[in-house]
């Protein structure tokens, strides 16, 4: 499902297009122009609501970092939200086993332990974030190297802009549910009888959830093996 497929499952669900309408085919539909602009709002705002305590299943990513000797700062893929994982590593792509993992404590413990650790150079054995325009991370020490390549796994922005952009899931039917919790916060956005902060204590949102995470929740394999018989 596309950008566009939610916005048109949202407008249905609510009832703005209903009989023989037809679906918008863009969003610069003047009949729906205000209605189109809400669903959209509902639309990315429950994406972010979403991706802000749940890994999508196309939010994982790989990413690289090439060393330059005496180059501290490193800049993350335009796409980059955060590291994958609890404790996130860079591994080496010559040698997995070789890892870099954050400084325990972060830059300021860094800079109280290691005193010399903006100039230090030798082989980078840490990283830590570092305060830049965009996302970066900076190396202990600073290579002294050229050519080294890091990989890491981050979680990319899997926000929605233009009407042909996926929505993040892997099945239409997961799609669908995720419209279909976008169609609730709707109605909550656009009925003043109805108070927003309440939608997650709303059932018929909380049924729409729970279908959209059981349907990408992993089944278990059933332990019994060989032919069932009734």
């Amino acid at each position: 499902m596309d950008f566009l497929g939610a916005v048109n499952r949202v407008l249905v669900n609510n009832i703005i297009i209903k009989g023989d309408d037809d679906l918008i085919t863009s969003f610069t539909d003047q009949q729906h122009e205000a209605t189109i602009r809400f669903a959209r709002n509902a639309i990315t705002s429950e994406l972010n609501n979403l991706a802000s305590f749940f890994t999508f299943p196309k939010e994982k990513a790989t990413g690289n970092i090439t060393s330059e000797a005496g180059t501290r700062v490193y800049a993350m893929p335009v796409d980059f939200v955060q590291f994958y994982g609890s404790r996130p590593y860079l591994y080496l792509s010559t040698d997995a086993s070789q890892r870099c993992y954050e400084w325990n404590g972060g830059i300021e413990a860094l800079r109280q332990q290691q005193m010399l650790y903006l100039t230090d150079q030798g082989y980078e054995n840490w990283w830590y974030w570092e305060d830049a325009d965009s996302k970066s991370i900076a190396l202990f020490q600073v290579p002294d190297t050229t050519g080294r390549i890091w990989n890491f796994e981050y979680e990319k922005e899997v926000g929605v802009t233009n009407s042909t952009d996926t929505i993040p899931f892997q099945r239409e039917s997961e799609s669908e549910a995720f419209a279909d919790m976008a169609s609730r916060r709707y109605e909550y956005m656009t009925n003043n009888d109805l108070d927003l902060a309440n939608l997650e204590k709303d059932s018929e949102y909380q049924l729409h959830r729970s279908t959209l995470f059981n349907l990408i929740r992993p089944k278990k394999a059933d332990p019994r093996y060989g032919r069932r018989y009734a």
